[in-house]
């Protein structure tokens, strides 16, 4: 996988408390992604996937990118996230997201059935039998790290971020930054985005993650 950059930012929309904005979010990156690919068409070794980095909210997003019908199929490789709230909504005033939570935990659920069953019997899933072949095909070589900050991230408690009932080992963790080796401490929620250590941590991890000579 040849590794592409680019930033989207949102100039801090409300995300946590409106739906409708996740879902405009998510179609509008898929929609970013399918032309930033485009433009490497022509490479002799072209990208066909994208490493997405997202903060808080944003690794919300990411998930419910793989979930619409305008994803691009394998175009993410792989999800980080940091201090993002996989295991519940952070605010509720918005009934929308409620929905919108129990939409994706069920599509990733029915993506990763199987292995979670094989890991602790916890697997649930839906009955649309075309929509868990779709999640099935989507997650089955995607991975998600979710990075919290522990004790200091004071907006959003740790066991929010966790992945370990929705994602099974083999495609995803839940790490704390003292968990991290040479960041060694708990980090706010907004300097998570700027910590030097973990920015360091994250960049060799990108270096790492990208292969040059594969287009996946």
């Amino acid at each position: 996988m040849q590794e592409v950059t680019d930033n989207a930012d949102f100039n801090e929309d409300f995300t946590a408390f409106h739906g409708r904005t996740i879902l405009d979010q998510a179609e509008y990156l898929n929609q970013a992604i399918k032309f930033i690919l485009q433009l490497y068409e022509n490479n002799v070794n072209p990208p066909k996937s994208v490493i997405v980095l997202a903060h808080s909210m944003g690794g919300v997003v990411a998930r419910v990118m793989v979930t619409l019908p305008n994803y691009v199929p394998e175009s993410i490789n792989t999800i980080i996230t940091l201090a993002s709230p996989h295991a519940a909504a952070p605010l509720t005033f918005d009934g929308d997201i409620l929905k919108i939570y129990s939409a994706i935990d069920r599509f990733w659920l029915a993506g990763y059935q199987e292995k979670l069953e094989n890991d602790d019997g916890s697997g649930k899933s839906g009955n649309d039998k075309e929509l868990n072949n779709i999640a099935k095909e989507r997650l089955a070589n995607l991975s998600l790290v979710s990075i919290t900050g522990g004790l200091l991230d004071t907006i959003l408690p740790a066991d929010y971020t966790t992945l370990g009932y929705l994602v099974p080992p083999s495609n995803g963790f839940t790490v704390y930054t003292t968990g991290i080796q040479n960041v060694w401490t708990p980090v706010d929620h907004l300097a998570i985005v700027w910590c030097g250590q973990l920015r360091r941590k994250i960049s060799e991890l990108l270096l790492d993650i990208a292969d040059y000579e594969s287009p996946l």
